[in-house]
């Protein structure tokens, strides 16, 4: 990047990386960036190459206000992007400063040029820094952080979007069984995963524990539960990331405040979490960097970060990496050896053409090619609306052999029409909507997913069905 960066956020929109805010630093740092302290509202974006090497860097819409701490509060949702809360920076130069309670809200354009910023209404209770925040469709969940009054927080703050992307509401969604800030959050196979952490304001405090909570058909968050898996050590103070089935933390700190370049993964198998495994690398950070996952392509970049805790040693450096063979293998193995499209195949696929990139929160925005299937996220609305119907979730992977196989045969299948009278049917194509396909753990397609009308999941099929099949699990419908 042009200058070192820390303390920022950073997400893929289309077919660009964009840098957030933050605090910029380095040997030489051109005056229009800086502010007191060396907080900056610049944006900054750079091409990706079909190498996933980028291009040369420059400068977007600048932010409406100075935005720091938001690592692991920015979220990319279906190339709509999320800045939540973080501090204005005052709080770091021992002066009172200011922690949001509110979104930034943007999407790229033409060129990738980011339209004007969009502010929420604010979110209920006080000002927060260092939380997480997990996308599930049709919501944003705030997840713990630290308080105005620095104090810990285990409370859950959900955001209900618009059918435009933008917050519509706030509401309480299922607190954490811990008070927890500087952790780590992600969403893959149908549960938001929490790991890591502080309980209190020391550093003596960091956590070792790891809580998930259901994702259910409409979107929203069950009650978390504690898993029986922990960290080999307790950490806090990384970017946390998901590629496929695997759960990752870059450059962790240690109690003490001891900083590294270490990164902590873990792995979900239909028998459940892994054991976590910490690895030492040789990334040229310690702290403060970001992560940005590019699921159409399967990458992950981290953009940035700091050597040492002072403006000279943020980096400018960008490091980005693909799963390795062994990591896809171990993905296939987790997989039955069906004729199926695997996870590297749907994360590795070419990327839809940007005239189909679908709106935040929703899924394909044209019906199904199957009569009666609607697009992923009218059908969440329409269980949101309390219909009294179950719902059949659909993901398909349009080009694919088995997927069309299993279109043609519901095509032809005289039983379908008179099942999406009974139940409400949604259609996902994993091509055009990745990162719903991530939320939910799909790593195959054709899979089916059956909800109650409380949206709780009964019950899914890695395989094609027929409409007897479809029928019978309608049927076992309390």
């Amino acid at each position: 990047m042009p200058v070192g960066r820390a303390k920022h956020g950073s997400a893929v929109l289309g077919d660009f990386l964009y840098v957030f805010g933050g605090q910029v630093g380095g040997k030489t740092i051109p005056k229009q960036l800086l502010n007191e302290g060396s907080f900056t509202t610049s944006v900054m974006k750079a091409p990706i190459l079909p190498s996933g090497q980028l291009g040369p860097w420059s400068n977007d819409r600048l932010l409406p206000q100075f935005r720091s701490y938001i690592s692991n509060s920015t979220v990319a949702l279906n190339d709509m992007v999320y800045l939540v809360g973080g501090t204005d920076g005052l709080e770091d130069l021992k002066k009172k400063g200011t922690k949001y309670k509110t979104v930034l809200i943007s999407k790229p354009g033409a060129n990738g040029v980011l339209e004007p910023w969009i502010e929420s209404m604010e979110f209920p209770g006080p000002g927060l820094s260092c939380f997480t925040v997990a996308a599930t469709p049709g919501f944003l969940h705030i997840i713990g952080g630290n308080t105005e009054a620095l104090e810990p927080t285990g409370n859950v703050i959900t955001g209900v979007l618009a059918a435009d992307g933008t917050i519509a509401s706030w509401e309480p969604g299922p607190p954490l069984p811990t008070a927890l800030w500087f952790h780590h959050s992600t969403v893959a196979s149908g549960r938001v995963w929490t790991w890591g952490g502080l309980t209190t304001t020391k550093s003596s405090s960091a956590s070792n524990a790891v809580y998930s909570s259901v994702i259910n058909g409409t979107g929203r968050l069950s009650p978390w539960r504690k898993e029986s898996t922990t960290l080999p050590d307790p950490i806090y103070r990384g970017a946390n990331a998901v590629a496929g089935p695997f759960l990752m933390t870059f450059c962790v700190s240690y109690v003490g405040g001891k900083t590294s370049n270490d990164v902590v993964f873990s792995y979900l198998s239909p028998q459940g979490l892994s054991p976590f495994t910490k690895l030492p690398t040789a990334l040229p950070v310690q702290i403060y960097t970001a992560c940005a996952p590019d699921f159409r392509r399967g990458t992950i970049y981290l953009p940035g970060g700091q050597t040492e805790y002072s403006d000279v040693g943020m980096a400018q450096d960008v490091i980005y990496f693909r799963l390795t063979k062994s990591a896809r293998d171990t993905i296939q193995t987790l997989n039955t050896r069906e004729e199926i499209a695997q996870s590297s195949e749907i994360n590795n696929s070419s990327p839809a053409p940007a005239t189909s990139r679908v709106p935040a929160g929703a899924g394909a925005t044209a019906p199904g090619p199957l009569p009666g299937f609607l697009p992923y996220d009218q059908a969440r609305r329409q269980l949101l609306a309390n219909s009294g119907k179950p719902l059949v979730a659909y993901f398909h992977m349009d080009g694919s052999a088995p997927s069309e196989a299993q279109k043609q045969r519901m095509a032809q299948d005289p039983g379908l029409p008179g099942l999406t009278q009974r139940a409400i049917f949604a259609w996902v194509d994993v091509r055009q909507s990745p990162q719903i396909a991530q939320q939910f753990g799909i790593f195959r397609a054709p899979t089916w997913i059956l909800y109650d009308p409380q949206g709780r999941e009964l019950g899914r099929a890695a395989r094609a069905l027929t409409s007897a099949d479809i029928a019978a699990g309608i049927q076992s419908v309390k």
